[in-house]
């Protein structure tokens, strides 16, 4: 009754939510030369629709980037480490129409891959004074270091392993039975093995 209608308006900004980015990596600690799968998960803000967009993961090891479309705000995928080692994870939520971009960066320790050590020998028996060649096999990351070799707790000798593949040669056994094995030392990528125990029979000349 005593005052006209009248109206008024103002400018409302309604910023973007903050959403929760998680990776998840198992397993953790991962194996060099295995692949461990990378989950992702992007938690929204209550009363917000589930976050889309996607997800870029850096891997830390100097490998290329990959890039997930989340789906009902998760996404994973697998990768390989070639070498052990501590790397710096970062996954980079790129954020829509209604979450801001987000970062997670976790730490991701990757072990030694488990080797194995088989051996053989060139001829057994073998006469007493002459060579007998004893060939040790490595497998596991590309496998380097030392290769020993024990006539029961004796050492024999130490050999460097090329491609995984270390020989040893010797003509000083003395006749009788030996029991020969070989000790790997690893590497920085594979665990150190030993190889089960190579009866070796050294017989007299005839």
């Amino acid at each position: 009754t005593n005052y006209v209608a009248s109206s008024g308006s103002l400018t409302q900004t309604v910023n973007k939510a903050t959403s929760s980015p998680g990776l998840n990596i198992s397993p953790s600690p991962g194996v060099a030369g295995q692949a461990s799968t990378f989950s992702v998960t992007v938690t929204g803000a209550s009363g917000v629709p589930t976050p889309t967009g996607t997800a870029t993961i850096n891997f830390g090891d100097g490998s290329s980037n990959t890039v997930l479309t989340l789906s009902s705000g998760t996404a994973s995928t697998t990768h390989t480490y070639a070498t052990a080692g501590n790397f710096t994870v970062s996954m980079n939520y790129s954020g829509d129409t209604n979450y801001a971009t987000a970062t997670t960066t976790p730490s991701f320790t990757v072990n030694q891959a488990t080797s194995g050590t088989t051996l053989g020998s060139s001829a057994n028996p073998s006469p007493f004074g002459q060579s007998v060649t004893f060939t040790a096999t490595v497998t596991g990351i590309n496998p380097t270091g030392t290769v020993q070799f024990f006539d029961s707790a004796t050492l024999l000798g130490s050999v460097t392993a090329a491609s995984g593949i270390a020989t040893f040669t010797t003509s000083t056994l003395t006749p009788g039975p030996h029991s020969i094995s070989a000790v790997y030392s690893g590497d920085s990528n594979n665990a150190g093995s030993t190889s089960s125990t190579l009866p070796q029979t050294i017989s007299l000349s005839t």
